[in-house]
């Protein structure tokens, strides 16, 4: 019994350490990609609205392009201040 309440906290401990682990990888990947992020967020706000069943294909893709340049217009708005 003893034996196995050993091997249980082991196990618990190299639980935690792995969690840890993989946490923190997560953590710092996801850091160095925040303005990736941020850019995909503000690119789906401007395209929540939009309904590719009312438009044309061609309509849908011009929009979609335009809605990428004002991302990234607002984005190097942002890094000139």
């Amino acid at each position: 019994m003893i034996k196995f309440i050993k091997n249980y906290f082991k196990m618990k401990a190299q639980e935690i350490q792995l969690k840890l682990t993989f946490y923190g990888y997560f953590n710092a990947l996801i850091e160095s990609q925040k303005d990736i992020i941020e850019l995909f967020i503000n690119l789906f706000s401007k395209l929540k609205d939009l309904s590719p069943e009312e438009l044309s294909p061609e309509e849908l893709k011009i929009e979609i392009i335009v809605a990428i340049a004002e991302v990234v217009h607002d984005s190097n708005e942002n890094l000139g201040e």
